[in-house]
């Protein structure tokens, strides 16, 4: 049997050579899939105008959250949807939170442009990118069921 020594540990070469090609391979597949990710994404970035059309469309008598519960909902999502994977039970809690439209554009206007892993946008736009046709709609269901107009 053909057998390295590392770091006092007996490893069979039949062993560690398909192991290793296999962590290769993971690695790889993960590069790929990243930089696959970010060619798809959109090359025109129209975050700006989404907050300032949010801005606009906020009536501040309507806004039954506080400050710092809608900077912890952007923070929320924003945490559901970077890096890998993306959390849907833990937007849909926030969306769960929203009461009114001006709740929804106030946590568009306070998420801003996010950066994660070479994006760079708006709410509605990691929405679009982070989920599929599926989790969008059940969004979009969550703010029906409250009156709120806007679509993802």
């Amino acid at each position: 049997m053909n057998t390295g020594e590392v770091t006092g540990i007996k490893i069979d070469k039949e062993i560690m050579v398909p192991a290793i090609i296999f962590i290769a391979v993971f690695v790889l597949a993960v590069v790929v899939y990243f930089v696959s990710k970010t060619i798809a994404r959109k090359e025109t970035s129209t975050g700006d105008e989404v907050t300032d059309e949010a801005v606009r469309l906020i009536n501040p008598k309507d806004v039954t959250m506080s400050k710092v519960q809608i900077e912890s909902a952007a923070e929320k999502l924003f945490i559901a949807m970077k890096g890998l994977g993306t959390d849907s039970k833990a937007i849909y809690s926030v969306f769960d939170q929203v009461k009114t439209a001006s709740d929804l554009f106030a946590i568009i206007v306070a998420f801003g442009k996010r950066k994660s892993w070479g994006f760079y946008d708006s709410l509605p736009a990691w929405i679009s990118d982070e989920c599929s046709a599926g989790e969008i709609s059940k969004i979009n269901k969550i703010l029906q069921s409250k009156n709120i107009k806007y679509q993802f």
